[in-house]
This record gives C-alpha cells, sequence and structure tokens, in this order.
C-alpha cells in the first residue's frame, strides 16, 4: 500500500473526513484532559468527554453557566471572579479550585485558559484544560505542615538557647565576656525572629522583610530604652535564604550602634528604611543620629567580629553593606539586595 488509507488510520483517518468543528470535537474528546471553550459572552458551548466523565453530568447540564454548579461553595466567588476578570482583559488565567466529581467528592483541580481568536484574527472566546491535582496538593500541603513544625520546634530550641546564654551573661565576671555572651544571645534571637515570622505567615518558604525588620529593631533597640526607634519598611517577599543573613546584618549594625553611637546614657534615634526599587532590587538604610565613628574605629574596623561577620553574611545574601558618610552627625550603612534571580557577585 503506498497510500495512507483513512479508513484504517484510526484517529487520524476520522480526523481528516471530518469538518472542523467536528475534528475538533473529535481530537478534544480523545485527549488526556479535561477541555472546555466559552464564546465571547463567557458562557461555555463545549467540554469534552473526560470533563463530562468527571462531572457525571451531561452536555445540556454543563453548558452556559451551568459548570459553576460543581464548584465547591468556598471556592466559588474566587473562581468566577479570576474567570470573569480575566475574560474581560482578554488575558491568560491559571487557577485551582474544587469541582465534584460524578461520586459526589470535591477534587482540586489545575485549571488554564487562554483566548483565541477565529480566521479573520477576532476574539473568539476562551479555551481551557483541567488536570486533576489533589494527590500532589495533598502531598504540599503534608510538606508545608512539618515544615511549619520544624520552624516551630527550631524556634522554641532557639528561644532556649538566648536565655541560657543571657543567664550566662549575667552571672559572668568579666565585662568582655558578658558582652561576648549578650551578642551571640542577639544574633541567636534575630534568627528565632525569622522562624517566628513563618510559623504566623501563610509560607514557609519566605518572609516579608518589612515585618520582619520591625520586629528586629523593636526586640533589639527595646534594651535601651532611652533610644527612639523609626522603622520605615515596604511590605517586601523575601526568600528565607536571604532573609537569614540579612536579619543577622542588620542585628550587627544595630548592635554595634547601640553600643558606640550613644555612650554615657545620651539619648539618640535609630532609623531602618527599606525600598525595593522598580527593577527589584532592596535598598535597606541603618541610621542613627549618635556620635559617629572616630577615626580610630575604622581602621580597626575590619578586623573586628562583627565586620567579618558581615562581609560574609553579605555574600550570603547576594547583597552590598557600604558605609555612607551622609552628612552632619551619626553613621550609615546602606545594605542593597541583587533581585532575587540576578546573579551578581555581592561582598562589603
Amino acid at each position: 500500500m503506498t497510500e495512507h488509507d483513512p479508513g484504517e488510520g484510526g484517529l487520524d483517518g476520522a480526523v481528516g473526513n471530518q469538518t472542523g468543528e467536528q475534528q475538533f470535537r473529535l481530537l478534544a474528546d480523545n485527549a488526556p484532559v479535561m477541555i472546555w471553550r466559552a464564546d465571547t459572552t463567557k458562557a461555555c458551548d463545549f467540554f469534552n468527554k473526560p470533563w463530562l466523565d468527571f462531572t457525571g453530568r451531561g452536555m445540556d447540564q454543563e453548558l452556559g453557566f451551568g459548570w459553576a454548579e460543581g464548584v465547591h461553595p468556598e471556592d466559588f466567588d474566587r473562581c468566577l471572579a479570576i474567570f470573569t476578570g480575566a475574560f474581560d482583559r482578554r488575558e491568560s488565567f491559571s487557577m485551582t479550585y474544587r469541582l465534584r466529581r460524578h461520586d459526589g467528592v470535591y477534587r482540586w483541580l489545575l485549571d488554564n485558559g487562554r483566548p483565541y481568536q477565529d480566521a479573520a484574527g477576532r476574539f473568539a472566546g476562551y479555551f481551557g484544560s483541567c488536570v486533576d491535582v489533589t494527590e500532589m496538593k495533598r502531598a504540599l500541603d503534608d510538606k508545608d505542615v512539618l515544615l511549619r513544625e520544624v520552624h516551630h520546634r527550631v524556634r522554641n530550641n532557639m528561644q532556649l538557647i538566648t536565655a541560657l546564654l543571657d543567664m550566662q551573661a549575667q552571672g559572668a565576671a568579666e565585662q568582655e565576656t558578658r558582652d561576648r555572651l549578650s551578642e551571640a544571645a542577639g544574633r541567636i534571637r534575630s534568627i528565632a525572629l525569622v522562624q517566628e515570622q513563618l510559623h504566623g505567615a501563610d509560607t514557609v518558604s519566605g518572609v516579608d522583610l518589612g515585618d520582619y525588620l520591625r520586629s528586629l529593631v523593636t526586640a533589639v533597640a527595646g534594651l535601651r530604652g532611652r533610644l527612639a526607634v523609626e522603622v520605615d519598611a515596604d511590605p517586601l517577599p523575601l526568600p528565607l535564604d536571604r532573609a537569614v543573613p540579612i536579619g543577622l546584618i542588620v542585628n550587627e549594625l544595630l548592635t554595634n550602634a547601640l553600643k558606640h553611637a550613644f555612650p554615657d546614657g545620651r539619648p539618640g534615634t535609630i532609623r531602618v528604611e527599606a525600598r525595593r526599587d522598580a527593577q527589584g532590587a532592596v535598598a535597606i538604610l541603618v541610621a542613627d543620629d549618635g556620635i559617629g565613628l572616630a577615626d580610630a574605629m575604622l581602621e580597626e574596623r575590619p578586623r573586628s567580629l562583627g565586620y567579618r561577620l558581615i562581609r560574609r553574611l553579605a555574600v550570603q545574601a547576594a547583597a552590598t553593606v557600604d558605609l555612607d558618610p551622609g552628612s552632619g552627625r551619626g553613621t550609615r550603612h546602606r545594605i542593597r539586595l541583587s533581585p532575587v534571580n540576578a546573579p551578581d557577585a555581592c561582598g562589603v
């Protein structure tokens, strides 16, 4: 046989003998996913066989907006808002929602829809496809619960370690020993604050840097009641692997300000700002109106433990830390984080 026989070609042959609409329906009914189509009025005018098999309803029941009867009541408003909003903007969308299966059980679906055009280039409606992601979502939820429990235990352990270090510091005979132990307790406290943020967050993969900085500044500067503290930070979602070292850097800068900027019990103000620019980079300012850094302190700075720690943390966070001379008295440090996905080399 030198030519393909449509009669023996299975699906290929059947498609070749059909009109455009019949070809579409035949292919859609044999697709391994649930498929729907909506016209220009947002009303659905087609569902494929896998969709109808899933819901156990007939085509006439699903057409128009009948399909929405199977959406879980808790997901209904959100689902319709995403669908109609994307439709009005002629944008693709992706959403998850629960749809009632033929046996009455609600299953989680991942629904992706996109606009399409007719042969003349005019908007003709939407095509969409759905897959059942219930098992995947359960696995992710179980992982999230496990991670929350881990973070909760880590937070409690860090709080215990901090308390032990504080007790050791209070009982130490030498002032230098007390200072070292207190500094170590402060560093651990800053990490514990991240765990506390994670415990109350919607996700365990990152924190809001703005909220984290406010908690950190309050905890550190609150140890010196005579000082005024100002925090002005935008909402800044940041991955955990960058938030922790940034928190430790800010902790070091705040601790240094408390230790050196306001001698003899003098009052003062510490200010922390955090902003994200249009390119996604984050700039953090840690400033005080204290006595500033003397020349002798600047010479010793590169050899200090705190400065060396800041250098290593900056590399870990993909950030730079610079001393800004500014104007007038006080000390100003600027921390700049490259965009989350940027591979820039960083340091101090």
